[in-house]
């Protein structure tokens, strides 16, 4: 149906030209217009188009250093992991000292399940962060950043695991529910006193020793998270890719890591 008013004519002229393609005319070859072009083609989250751009712009100058940091990203977004790993190792090669890069492949290590090779790339994005900042300080969630009502909720649910753990203490599940909670809630200390006690009831259980390297990372104990890890590479047992609480733990803290390390 023609929405078009008595009267009125439909306005058969075209939209004006964005920036980037007036850009693009006059030098096709300016990797930089590529790059803006993607980002914003990022904020309206069209991805594919966004990818699209950043490896032309990569085409034009190969050694773009936001190029190849942002193409990484946008791979992970399109669920493309192994991809974005050879991207993120490409940006590394540009720019190793940057920490928020070396956390990026953090991240798609975690997407990929592999866990300790994420931690080891945690701790070397952590000490490039903390090396510009005055001092190591704790990154988990404060409760200041929380909404009031989730942060009740969680407690609430605390409360609950710990009823059952009263009952029945060698409840495995109960015991990893409790640590997790803790950490959601900013208790890193508390969470950590949960992981020790699940690792020395299993010593050859990877899970505990990975969640305790990640928690003493986050909370600026650097060195101490360098042996835990160290101790954690001796353990013939690798850590299952789809362990639920791994994901659970690890998913939210390196999100937050994402949007606190610029």
């Amino acid at each position: 149906m023609n929405n078009v008013r008595i009267g009125e004519k439909e306005d058969q002229r075209e939209e004006p030209p964005s920036w980037q393609s007036y850009l693009e005319r006059l030098n096709p070859s300016y990797a930089r217009v590529w790059v803006h072009k993607g980002y914003v083609l990022l904020q309206l989250k069209r991805y594919r188009e966004a990818l699209a751009a950043y490896e032309e712009a990569l085409r034009l100058d190969p050694g773009h250093r936001g190029a190849a940091s942002n193409k990484a990203g946008v791979l992970a977004r399109l669920l493309r992991y192994r991809e974005a790993l050879a991207a993120c190792e490409y940006a590394c090669q540009l720019q190793p000292e940057n920490a928020r890069i070396v956390l990026q492949k953090s991240c798609v290590l975690v997407d990929l399940g592999r866990y300790r090779e994420a931690l080891g790339t945690l701790l070397q994005a952590l000490r490039l962060h903390w090396r510009t900042a005055s001092s190591p300080s704790s990154l988990l969630p404060r409760q200041t950043e929380q909404q009031p009502i989730l942060r009740q909720r969680a407690e609430k649910e605390l409360a609950a695991c710990e009823q059952r753990l009263r009952r029945r203490p060698d409840d495995r599940q109960a015991r990893y529910q409790q640590a997790l909670l803790l950490s959601g809630l900013g208790r890193g200390e508390e969470a950590l006193a949960v992981y020790e006690r699940l690792a020395l009831a299993r010593p050859g259980d990877p899970v505990p020793r990975c969640c305790q390297v990640l928690l003493l990372a986050l909370l600026g104990r650097l060195d101490e998270a360098s042996e835990r890890y160290e101790e954690l590479q001796t353990l013939q047992q690798q850590p299952a890719a789809s362990d639920k609480h791994l994901r659970a733990l690890f998913g939210p803290m390196f999100s937050r890591l994402l949007a606190l390390i610029r």
